[in-house]
């Protein structure tokens, strides 16, 4: 099993096509008074990072990642299972072959759209449902009598999402870690024309994985082993 980096041009197309049935979900739920949302591309193929990858010669394409970020909603749907279902009930509204319906996952869902002539999945996309907001984080080396200059709490902005428990079939909202800092090294790595290497070394890893790590893990251990050459 091989992988190889998927084309800017084939992104663009799926990124067209979800992105067009996207706002057609947009305004129904806008018009019909349930919620309105924001939505954001996430992951490989977010930021300009070209990082989408498929397994050559393999039947289940690319997937694309996004987050539905929740702005306005009816106090009827603020239960984590009725955005959710309301959300997938909408899509599926818009989609017609070659689309499959949504898949309801433990941290997502999926829509795939598939290519008839071959059976294979030509791509898919993730859609998780996410809400921000602002945490204040007490300083463990905050200390007024040594140096007042330090703040005594730092405010971070968390991300939580909804998570369904398949089992006991809940829903709920779940908060994020922290993630590291990663953007800003993003941006260094760029700004010292390095981002080629990076592409290589990520690729690499991703064809010799004997552990199976997921595709992020392997993202920032390829981001980091750069900024320490850095």
């Amino acid at each position: 099993m091989a992988y190889e980096y998927v084309s800017k041009k084939e992104v663009s197309i799926a990124r067209e096509e979800i992105e067009e049935k996207i706002h057609k979900v947009q305004k129904y739920l806008e018009k019909e008074c349930i919620l309105t949302f924001q939505y954001y591309l996430v992951g490989s193929a977010s930021n300009k990072r070209h990082l989408v990858t498929r397994i050559k010669n393999g039947n289940k394409g690319f997937d694309l990642d996004y987050n539905i970020v929740i702005q306005k909603i009816n106090r009827d749907y603020k239960k984590p299972k009725d955005i959710k279902n309301c959300l997938i009930n909408a899509f599926n509204m818009f989609l017609d072959n070659p689309y499959k319906s949504c898949e309801n996952s433990t941290s997502v869902f999926t829509i795939k759209k598939l290519n008839k002539k071959t059976k294979t999945i030509e791509y898919s996309f993730d859609f998780a449902i996410v809400d921000y907001f602002d945490e204040e984080i007490k300083n463990p080396n905050y200390n007024p009598f040594i140096d007042s200059l330090n703040e005594e709490f730092y405010v971070y902005e968390r991300q939580r999402y909804i998570k369904f428990n398949k089992k006991t079939q809940q829903y709920f909202w779940e908060i994020r870690k922290i993630a590291s800092n990663h953007r800003f090294k993003e941006r260094y790595i760029k700004n010292n024309g390095l981002w080629e290497d990076l592409r290589k070394i990520y690729l690499d890893k991703k064809n010799n994985n004997p552990t199976c790590k997921k595709s992020r893990i392997l993202y920032y251990e390829t981001v980091n082993e750069i900024i320490e050459k850095l």
